[in-house]
């Protein structure tokens, strides 16, 4: 730390996940030094993104959280009404241990990950530290959408249709809080590269036409839209091979072993990959058809190697994928519709290169994560305590 470096806390709710979300943390902590930022990476507990945190000589302070708040997937809605009391008094508790905490750092700012990391952020602004937070889901979270923007000296998000979810007295009273910085890429990892050289590293033969999913499994990310959808065009087109690159976390578990009973013939399960880099460069089109789903990092990974992408209309990927120009956008809830997109690409090598090519373009003018990586780390220090 310099005389001049901000103390900055930053906050990731998710430590044992090494997903798109983790990669933009580590690629904002890694240029706050040049901005005058000292950071510290605050998690509720160990996991692979803390090791490779401390790997990289990164400061990292974990706060456990109490059990009920803990639970992953979902599970504090479906809590009962005893539990939810139970719950209340431990937030109480949490967050006056954070308050305490965060005072004693000296913190400047403290800057909220994900949406999870609110409580941290109560906590903050009580202590009187400013407080950003960068939203990454279009989904609804019902009490946590109604405190964000009064908490936040910031809301920064990934996409216009992330604020959808705010209620809209809200958007009006504290729009001068909301800004969109969206999320970027190091372009130079991803680039086209020879295509059958790629496909020879996993098998694949070169005739076949060759899609691929990437993310969590989950409902919300649309594997079982994908897998019924490719059930009727292998029919039509028995070339289609399909790549699902992600593993299920253990709230997913039950879900991810019902898609693998009941998945079609072409389907490789490639589990979690650090190596997206190379494994693009192999197939042919991208499917992202999530139920909801902030921008989808992932998306713009497959545009810079120049791969046309099938995503979700209604959802933030329809502010990254220009429709019939860079992919095609579908009905997040139309498996049928989702055929006759596959269909549509899968035979038109020559429409699949134009499309490559603009999403391409459209990767370098609007996502470059230098760019959005330096905007968000101004805003941060637009606010922090000096």
């Amino acid at each position: 730390m310099t005389a001049h470096s901000l103390p900055v806390l930053f906050v990731e709710s998710y430590p044992q996940a090494l997903a798109g979300q983790q990669e933009t943390l580590t690629a904002l902590l890694e240029r706050a030094p040049q901005a005058g930022v000292d950071a510290t990476v605050l998690t509720p507990a160990e996991g692979a993104f803390v090791e490779r945190l401390r790997a990289r000589g990164q400061k990292v302070d974990i706060v456990p959280q109490p059990g009920t708040i803990a639970a992953y997937g979902g599970a504090v809605y479906r809590y009962g009404p005893l539990r939810k009391l139970r719950m209340a008094f431990q937030v109480l508790g949490y967050v006056g241990q954070l308050r305490r905490h965060l005072r004693d750092q000296g913190y400047s700012a403290v800057f909220c990950n994900d949406m999870r990391g609110l409580l941290v952020g109560l906590a903050a602004r009580l202590a009187g530290i400013p407080v950003l937070i960068w939203d990454k889901l279009d989904k609804p979270h019902g009490l946590y959408d109604a405190l964000q923007l009064p908490l936040a000296s910031r809301n920064l998000m990934i996409a216009e249709g992330v604020g959808q979810k705010y209620p809209a007295w809200q958007r009006r009273c504290w729009r001068a809080r909301m800004r969109v910085v969206r999320n970027g890429i190091d372009l130079s990892r991803f680039r086209r590269v020879e295509r059958d050289s790629a496909r020879a590293s996993l098998g694949i033969d070169g005739s076949q036409i060759v899609l691929a999913i990437v993310g969590t499994i989950t409902e919300r990310k649309g594997h079982d839209l994908l897998l019924e959808a490719l059930h009727k065009a292998r029919v039509q087109d028995p070339r289609l091979q399909l790549l699902i690159i992600g593993q299920a976390d253990d709230a997913s578990a039950t879900f991810a072993e019902r898609m693998r009973a009941t998945a079609p013939a072409g389907v490789s399960w490639l589990g979690h990959r650090d190596d997206l880099d190379t494994l693009l460069p192999a197939i042919d089109i991208l499917v992202s058809p999530s139920r909801h789903e902030g921008m989808g990092r992932v998306n713009v990974e497959a545009m810079a190697t120049q791969i046309p992408v099938i995503g979700s209309a209604g959802t933030g990927i329809a502010e990254v994928v220009v429709d019939g120009e860079t992919g095609l956008l579908v009905d997040p809830t139309d498996s049928d519709a989702l055929c006759k997109a596959i269909l549509h690409l899968s035979g038109d090598a020559d429409l699949r290169m134009r499309m490559g090519k603009a999403a391409r373009a459209r990767a370098e003018a609007e996502f470059d994560v230098t760019k959005q990586i330096d905007t968000v780390l101004r805003e941060i220090l637009g606010v922090a305590h000096r």
